[in-house]
């Protein structure tokens, strides 16, 4: 009678599958995005309502398949009150085919107003009348026009601090992680 030895084989694929490898390099735009948008939220500007630090968002990442995208900004603000006529824009910032207005106040504080912005001329009333304004001691002010504001840049400086620090730290974990799955294939198994 012949002698018969039993073998066991493990296989764990699955560990070193395009799948897994995928789920990592989601993981990693995931954890890049929020590091973006706790980088956002840091430095945008606060104001008295602390509307736009509150805005900031994240979304995705959204996995489709050879496409991973995700996104990290402050989108319009919807309970912003619109006490002004749509603003043509002339440029593709403008988010609706109208033009800008009240909700967008993101997009001013980040790329200036008046003088200070695209149109590079002081803000006047869209009806031909004053200004009013609340001043920084909660009386009333009226003007015939404004300056604006100067931009903040706040969406450029996220997106370099992103390239700069939270993308590189990202992908050299991605690389770490991804290496151990080789390092070990068997996944510590006996």
């Amino acid at each position: 009678m012949p002698d018969y030895k039993v073998v066991e084989v493990r296989s764990n694929v699955d560990r070193l599958s395009a799948s897994t490898v995928h789920r990592l390099f989601v993981d990693m735009i995931y954890r890049a995005a929020h590091a973006g948008e706790d980088w956002l939220r840091l430095i945008a500007p606060k104001g008295k309502t602390l509307r736009l630090s509150r805005a900031v968002s994240t979304s995705g990442p959204h996995d489709e398949g050879d496409l991973i995208s995700a996104a990290v900004g402050i989108p319009p603000i919807d309970d912003a009150p619109d006490r002004m006529a749509p603003v043509p824009s002339p440029d593709f910032f403008s988010p609706v085919p109208g033009g800008l207005s009240s909700r967008d106040y993101p997009l001013f504080r980040d790329r200036g107003t008046g003088i200070f912005g695209p149109a590079h001329a002081p803000i006047h009333s869209h009806t031909g009348g004053m200004l009013k304004f609340e001043g920084a001691d909660g009386g009333t002010l009226f003007r015939r026009s404004v300056e604006g504001q100067p931009a903040g840049h706040f969406m450029l400086n996220t997106f370099e601090e992103m390239r700069r620090v939270a993308l590189p730290i990202e992908a050299e974990r991605f690389k770490q992680r991804v290496q151990h799955l080789y390092a070990d294939p068997t996944g510590g198994l006996p």
